[in-house]
């Protein structure tokens, strides 16, 4: 084939109408995939603020064995009325750290 200024401008026309293409298509398949990885971040914040961490069920753990020790104390005193004040200030104890927990993890 024989080449003219003609032919030369329509082969480079089409090259680069074809390039602008491919370009176009790499933008459009990188923005989808970080749009994927942002939400795949996002999901990752939500979780890291949502869900309990092992530190803080440990320690929920020890304070609920705590009232739990508290609770077996009061029942083998039984001083009537004492033992309603000791029973109910350690209840509201338990519900201020489950009222915290609960705060600290459930708000947003």
């Amino acid at each position: 084939m024989s080449w003219t200024i003609k032919t030369l401008k329509e082969y480079f026309e089409a090259k680069l109408a074809a390039m602008h293409l491919a370009i176009t298509k790499a933008e459009e398949a990188t923005k989808i995939h970080f749009e994927n990885v942002n939400r795949w971040r996002d999901q990752l914040d939500k979780q890291e603020t949502e869900l309990a961490r092992k530190t803080d069920i440990v320690n929920l753990e020890k304070r609920v064995d705590e009232v739990k020790e508290s609770i077996e104390k009061l029942k083998n005193l039984k001083q009537g009325g004492y033992n309603a004040w000791v029973i109910l200030v350690a209840g509201i104890g338990v519900l201020i750290a489950f009222l915290m927990f609960a705060a600290k993890y459930f708000a947003k």
